[in-house]
């Protein structure tokens, strides 16, 4: 869908929908206003997805890094293991 509705349209469709040119130019406007909240939900989706990812590789990541580096036992004076 375009941008911007040319007058000489708008006009047209008004005229066949039996409406004023201002309703046509609102339904315009309220149709682009929608196309948009759906195109910034299909990319915050994507974005969620993509954090939920990232966050699962970094606890992979972590639980390697405790699994191959393991602090050393606790030493206490003056007991021999």
């Amino acid at each position: 869908m375009d941008n911007k509705l040319e007058p000489v349209l708008k006009n047209k469709l008004a005229l066949e929908l039996g409406l004023q040119p201002r309703q046509v130019a609102i339904w315009y406007q309220n149709r682009r206003a929608r196309n948009k909240a759906k195109s910034i939900e299909g990319k915050y989706a994507a974005l969620k997805l993509q954090y939920q990812e990232v966050v699962l590789r970094n606890r992979r990541l972590e639980a390697e890094v405790h699994y191959y580096i393991r602090p050393p036992p606790l030493q206490h004076p003056g007991v021999e293991f």
